[in-house]
């Protein structure tokens, strides 16, 4: 679930758009593409060499219980984080870009001319760091039969649990079974959680952008 939305405050009386910001980015590369409302375009507001990627937004639909309500409704919800993240996709197309959490949202220009010029050093540091790399995605995937079974063939205790299987009496033999069954599965989830919070094994990591502008 996506976390609650901030709403910028930037005047006193709401005006009838907010301005929602779905990256910061160091070229001038603008997918020809529609907002998150299809009603309005995408367009860039640019403040000493960092660009904003934004669109309008109505903001009865996007702003304050509005659009606290519309998060409620996961029909909604999906159709607008899928655009979110399209638009982003598109923009990366033109370089590296610095991605901003679904439904931030400023009710001025001026509020977003104010945060590039607070935070420039570091959006630009981050945006230098990413220049020439590329996001990866990796799905790994495991079978626990068959990893039971290389530990059956390989493990210490289990085989000798296993020869001693070999030579027990009948009743013997059913206890063993089970602690062979029991301290297999054991070890299959000791491993696989181990490789789970180990690093990568060529050191990869995650990138993190800084900390949330404001």
């Amino acid at each position: 679930m996506a976390e609650t939305p901030r709403i910028l405050q930037g005047q006193a009386q709401q005006p009838a758009v907010g301005w929602y910001v779905y990256a910061f980015i160091a070229h001038r590369h603008v997918p020809p593409l529609a907002g998150i409302d299809e009603a309005f375009p995408l367009t860039l507001i640019v403040e000493q060499g960092i660009g904003a990627l934004v669109s309008q937004v109505p903001l009865p639909e996007f702003g304050g219980e509005a659009l606290s309500r519309n998060l409620k409704d996961l029909r909604w919800l999906e159709a607008k984080v899928r655009r979110h993240s399209g638009i982003v996709v598109e923009a990366a197309a033109g370089g590296p870009v610095l991605p901003m959490q679904f439904g931030t949202i400023f009710l001025d220009r001026a509020r977003i001319v104010a945060v590039i010029r607070r935070n420039v050093a570091t959006l630009q540091a981050a945006l230098d760091h990413l220049q020439g790399k590329e996001e990866w995605g990796v799905t790994g995937m495991f079978q626990p039969t068959a990893l039971r079974a290389r530990l059956l063939r390989t493990d210490p205790a289990l085989l000798t649990l296993s020869k001693r299987l070999c030579s027990a009496s009948t009743g013997h033999a059913y206890l063993l079974e089970k602690c062979l069954e029991e301290l297999s599965s054991v070890k299959v989830r000791a491993r696989e959680t181990r490789r789970l919070c180990s690093p990568g094994p060529l050191g990869t990591r995650r990138f993190s952008s800084p900390s949330p502008v404001s």
